[in-house]
């Protein structure tokens, strides 16, 4: 207590802070690619047949899970799975629409308030016209207190990490069914990750975004 006592309340608050930043810093950098709970959550690819699938698509997703999570472990062939999968399903599609939650990012599409309703109009508008989409659900978040804390830090830097998983999927997709179209589309700070992949990937001709309700504090930077 006397050696906090002569720190004074100056000097407590510099080591709080310093302290708070510092397991921030070391949360932040916890997981590769802020991407160890985070992905295709609908529909699921836990199961893939991969006898159909040509090795270079699997050896691609192998390197991109490398990107992703790091090699190696349960976590990394999750990420090829989901990657292999969505290839597999998108294969018999026209369309694939990417969806991007509000909130904390972990929402499912029908615990989204009015997105279920959107989308079912815009799937039901593309068979009109005689495409087969295919819709997935993609989540930023692990659920919990460490999730929401890095959502927020994540926020804060305008999803600088979690920007390269959504647009590492759409990727790999893209360039393994080049004719194939794209919707990445997105609600609330989902809009965020979706404005930011679709800077990366402004180069596509084939990817398009629908976003609605943009947080207020967003701007998007003209490139």
């Amino acid at each position: 207590m006397k050696r906090l006592g002569r720190l004074g309340i100056p000097g407590i608050i510099l080591a709080v802070v310093l302290l708070v930043f510092i397991c921030v810093m070391i949360l932040y950098n916890s997981e590769i690619g802020m991407a160890n709970d985070i992905g295709i959550r609908e529909p699921e690819f836990s199961s893939v047949d991969y006898s159909s699938v040509p090795p270079s698509v699997v050896n691609d997703a192998e390197k991109m899970a490398d990107e992703l999570v790091g090699n190696g472990g349960e976590r990394h062939q999750d990420v090829v799975n989901q990657l292999v999968g969505s290839y597999l399903a998108a294969k018999e599609a026209d369309i694939v629409v990417f969806f991007n939650s509000g909130g904390m990012g972990w929402n499912y599409i029908q615990d989204t308030p009015g997105w279920s309703s959107i989308l079912n109009g815009i799937t039901s508008e593309l068979k009109a016209l005689g495409y087969r989409p295919l819709v997935i659900n993609y989540c930023r978040t692990s659920k919990g207190l460490l999730g929401s804390i890095k959502e927020i830090i994540e926020a804060a830097t305008r999803y600088t990490k979690k920007v390269v998983g959504m647009e590492k999927r759409v990727e790999f997709l893209v360039d393994h069914l080049p004719d194939l179209k794209f919707i990445i589309t997105g609600e609330s700070t989902g809009t965020v990750i979706t404005e930011e992949a679709m800077g990366k990937l402004r180069d596509k001709p084939n990817v398009y975004s629908i976003q609605t309700g943009c947080p207020f504090w967003y701007r998007t930077i003209v490139q």
